[in-house]
This record gives C-alpha cells, structure tokens and sequence, in this order.
C-alpha cells in the first residue's frame, strides 16, 4: 500500500483493512493519495471503503482496460492520461460520516496462469502426458534392441 497526502505529518497510520487517520482532518479541502496492490484470483473484486469523516468528492482512477468500478454514487467520469498511460477515472460526490463506498470491481483480467488452468481439460492433459510416455518407453527399447543386436552382429 503507497498513500501520499496533504494532510499534516503523522495523521495516518497502517492498519490490516488499509490506513486509518489518527488525528482530526482539519476543515477545508484536503487530498489523500493512495495505491493499493491486491492479490485476487478471480475477475470481481469487492472492497469496502470506509470514509468515517465523509467526503464529498472521491475519485478513483484504474488502468485503462482492468475492470470496470461500480459502487453507491459512483460513476464513470473520463479517460485520463498519465505519464503516457492512460487510465478510466470514477467519481463519486456527497459520502456522509462513517458511510462506505461498497465498491465493486468486474471484468478484472485474470492472469496467464488462471486463464490457461482454467481452459484446459486436465483429463486429455494427462491422457496426452501418458501417451507420451508411453512413446518414449517404447523408442528407449526399440533403440536398446537395435544397439544389442548391432553389438551381437559386429560379434559375429
């Protein structure tokens, strides 16, 4: 987790659901910046954000093609280009005290792994793993043949 804020120093501290403030946010128009990196193994995803001092803007921006967000109040806004990457920003207005973003992520891209494991058919792998084998049982033998009876002719 990466957060980056305006607030004065020493307001947040790490907590196992992500960051806390520990003091009051002084009035007035203040920004938190912060970045998640979350495992997940499937294509949804649901994360429950909590704004215990409310908020009336919040914006989320995600890579361009990983996902579509929705959540309560929260719509799609514009594309927004960032260090030559261009990203989908969300945006949602008016959360009251102690109120949550229940937010969900869809169409998230799996990863290679996930796809591939999910696409085959173990069975016909294991069919094709034993056919090889197979194979490769009999060439060892056939060439063992040949190199046994070369051996008994070159006797001869």
């Amino acid at each position: 987790m990466y957060v980056e804020t305006d607030l004065p120093s020493g307001n947040l501290i790490e907590i196992p659901q992500g960051f806390a403030l520990t003091s009051e946010v002084p009035s007035g128009d203040s920004n938190i910046i912060f970045s998640y990196y979350i495992n997940y193994d499937s294509s949804k995803f649901e994360f429950p954000l909590h704004f215990p001092h409310g908020t009336d803007t919040f914006k989320i921006i995600v890579p361009e093609g990983s996902g579509k967000i929705s959540g309560e109040r929260l719509s799609f806004d514009k594309k927004v280009d960032i260090s030559e990457k261009t990203f989908d920003e969300y945006i949602g207005n008016n959360y009251a005290k102690g109120e949550y973003l229940n937010m969900e992520m869809t169409n998230i891209p799996t990863s290679f792994v996930n796809k591939l494991s999910s696409s085959l058919n173990f069975q016909v792998i294991n069919l094709v793993v034993i056919i090889l084998m197979v194979n490769v049982i009999i060439i060892f033998f056939i060439l063992r043949y040949f190199k046994n009876n070369s051996k008994k002719n070159a006797t001869h």
